[in-house]
């Protein structure tokens, strides 16, 4: 069905008229119908506004984007492009918590643009790592990158003594702020150095908290994404 689609001149239009959104909603396997019923009776108001926005505010980044890379036509013609646009939505539906669509935007956006560059790069080979990172984290999760995003402009390390302030500046619980700690540790998004070089789950033995590549690739493709129109300071948690 996708060769189907009708693309119009500008695709920053109202969901409910833009047939393009339309037949893509109906392209997707079993939720298809779905969605395309969520986006147009009033029913489901929740999803439906969800959906709306979020369709509008990437219909106006891919505008935006038009001029540099062809990226409406390698949804219409690239599987992978497709697909990748098919998951971005079904999560959208999904979500709990509406700020985590602007990450889902974000992703899809840096995917886009990557792949009209031909570059690899981690989120080029390995799209569905960091969807499914996303899946994971909550917005709690976020935050705790955003503080170490502010602390590792200053230096790629943090002594593991100060970990105890940034859980506190935060107002979460030390057990939870721990727990996000080694999930991100074990996603390498960051590099623990522990005392004595043995590996305990307790913040008593991390002697030091190390940036990593990885870390600043989701950072910058996730939360401050310069493809986006909504700067990282107006995703409100």
């Amino acid at each position: 069905m996708i060769k189907d689609l009708e693309i119009t001149k500008s695709i920053s239009i109202k969901i409910k008229d833009n047939l393009w959104i339309r037949s893509m909603l109906q392209g997707i396997p079993y939720i298809g119908p779905l969605l395309d019923n969520l986006v147009t009776h009033k029913g489901y108001k929740y999803q439906q506004e969800r959906i709306e926005k979020f369709m509008n505010e990437i219909a106006q980044d891919i505008d935006a984007l038009q001029g540099q890379h062809p990226i409406i036509e390698m949804i219409k013609t690239t599987d992978d492009a497709y697909f990748m646009f098919m998951e971005v939505i079904d999560r959208v539906r999904r979500t709990k918590r509406k700020e985590k669509t602007e990450y889902y935007k974000n992703l899809f956006l840096s995917y886009m643009h990557w792949r009209t560059r031909d570059t690899t790069t981690n989120l080029e080979v390995f799209p569905e790592v960091f969807l499914r990172m996303l899946d994971r984290y909550t917005i709690t999760h976020i935050q705790v990158i955003k503080e170490l995003r502010q602390i590792f402009d200053f230096g790629d390390t943090l002594k593991g003594s100060h970990l105890p302030a940034i859980y506190k500046s935060l107002n979460i619980p030390g057990g939870v702020f721990t727990h996000i700690l080694f999930e991100l540790y074990q996603d390498h998004l960051i590099a623990l150095k522990f005392v004595d070089d043995v590996q305990r789950y307790d913040l008593l033995f991390i002697e030091m908290v190390l940036n990593t590549t990885l870390f600043d690739e989701f950072y910058y493709t996730i939360i401050d994404n310069p493809f986006s129109s909504s700067p990282a300071s107006e995703n409100t948690d």
